[in-house]
C-alpha cells in the first residue's frame, strides 16, 4: 500500500521539447535528500515534475521533505526496496521521459539543459546518458571515465548507434540516465527479485531499443559516504560474487534476445565467460574447490579462447586477486568502488 502526498509542480513551459519526470528514491536519507531535491528544482523549467518515493523511511525523511509542499510529490510506500521504489516513480509518472537520481547524489546544473539541446539534435534517440564525478568529504576522487581509463578533456555529446556495446564496457551510472517512458515499460521496469546491479540488467534491455546520447560531461555528482552508506557495496560480503552472479544472469537474459545481433552477441559471451571466472576464483577462494572447477570450466566454454584459459587458469592459482589484476591490466581500469 502507498500514500501520495502533495501536489504535482507542472511545467507550463510550451518550449520544453520533451517532458521530463524526475524520480528519486529515498530509504533514511533525510541527511541528503534535500540537496538531491534541490539539484533538481535548480534546472527550472526543464523539469516538469519531481517525484519522491520514500521506500518506507523512519529517520524523518518526511518531515525533511514538507517544506517543499507542491513543488515535488511523494509517495510513501512500504519498504520494498529501491527497484520497487523507482517502478513506483515511473507509474505515477505523466512525463515521456524520466530522470532518475538517487538521494544522495546531485544533479550538475546543466544536466536538463544538455539533454534539451541533445535531444533537439537527436530527436530519434530513446535514452541520454553522461558522465559522472565521484565525491568525498567535499572533494573531487575521479569521475567514471577516468574508472574505465578514459581521462579528462572530454565534453560535448555523440549518438550511440550501438548503445549496449558502449553500456557494457561503461555501465553508465542511474543518476546519469534519461530514459524515455515507453521503453522502460515495455521492459518491465526494474526487476525487485535482482539485488544487485538491477539497473544494469534493465538498462542493458533497454540498450536494444534505440540510440542513446551520451553527453560527456559530468551531468551527476556521485558522493561516497562512507561504509554505513547505501551507495557502496563496500560493507556487503562477497560482493564480487554477488556481482558476477548477477550479470551472469544478466548476460543469459540477452543472449536470448533475438534482436541481439552478432557482434553484441559476442561481446556478451566474452563478458559472460570472464564473470563465470570471476565467480569461479570466489569459490576457489571459499575452498570450494568442485564448483570452482565447474565454473572454470564453463567460463572457457562460453568464450573458447587463449584469454579465457589463461584467465581460468590464473583464477584457479590465485584466485579473486589473480583474476581482477589481470581484467584491470586488461581494461586498463582503476580500482574504485563506485558508489551508486
Amino acid at each position: 500500500m502507498s500514500v501520495t502526498l502533495g501536489i504535482r509542480f507542472m511545467s507550463n513551459d510550451a518550449k520544453s521539447p520533451a517532458p521530463v519526470t524526475v524520480v528519486v528514491p529515498t530509504y533514511n536519507r533525510a541527511d541528503c535528500v534535500r540537496n538531491a531535491v534541490d539539484s533538481v528544482l535548480a534546472q527550472g523549467r526543464l523539469c516538469r515534475e519531481i517525484i519522491v518515493i520514500d521506500d518506507g523511511s523512519f529517520d524523518g525523511t518526511l518531515n525533511v521533505l514538507a517544506p517543499y509542499g507542491n513543488a515535488i510529490t511523494v509517495i510513501r510506500q512500504e519498504n520494498r526496496g529501491v527497484s520497487a521504489a523507482r517502478n513506483a516513480g515511473i507509474a505515477a509518472a505523466t512525463s515521456t521521459w524520466i530522470a532518475f537520481l538517487d538521494s544522495d547524489d546531485e544533479w550538475e546544473p546543466q544536466r536538463l539543459q544538455w539533454f534539451a539541446e541533445d535531444l533537439e539534435r537527436w530527436p530519434e534517440a530513446v535514452a541520454h546518458v553522461g558522465n559522472a564525478r565521484f565525491i568525498s568529504a567535499g572533494r573531487e576522487l575521479t569521475t567514471h571515465t577516468a574508472v574505465h581509463g578514459i581521462e579528462g578533456g572530454i565534453e560535448g555529446a555523440e549518438l550511440l548507434t550501438n548503445p549496449l556495446s558502449v553500456h557494457l564496457r561503461y555501465q553508465f551510472l542511474t543518476p546519469t540516465f534519461i530514459v524515455r517512458r515507453d521503453c522502460l515499460l515495455s521492459e518491465r521496469g526494474f526487476d525487485p527479485s535482482v539485488p544487485i546491479f538491477e539497473d544494469y540488467r534493465l538498462f542493458t534491455k533497454v540498450g536494444l531499443r534505440g540510440n542513446w546520447v551520451r553527453r560527456k560531461d559530468a551531468v551527476a555528482r556521485i558522493f561516497r559516504r562512507g561504509l554505513a552508506s547505501s551507495n557502496t557495496f563496500a560493507n556487503l560480503p562477497e560482493k564480487g560474487m554477488r556481482g558476477a552472479e548477477s550479470f551472469i544472469d544478466t548476460y543469459v537474459q540477452l543472449l536470448g534476445r533475438e534482436e541481439l545481433g552478432s557482434k553484441d552477441r559476442k561481446l556478451i559471451r566474452r563478458r559472460l565467460s570472464a564473470c563465470r571466472a570471476t565467480l569461479a576464483a570466489g569459490n576457489r577462494d571459499r575452498g570450494a574447490w568442485v564448483p570452482a572447477a565447474k565454473g572454470f570450466a564453463r567460463s572457457i566454454a562460453d568464450f573458447p579462447t587463449v584469454t579465457a584459459v589463461g584467465r581460468a587458469v590464473v583464477g584457479a592459482i590465485c584466485g579473486t586477486a589473480g583474476v581482477q589484476r589481470l581484467s584491470a591490466a586488461r581494461h586498463g581500469q582503476k580500482r574504485y568502488d563506485k558508489g551508486r
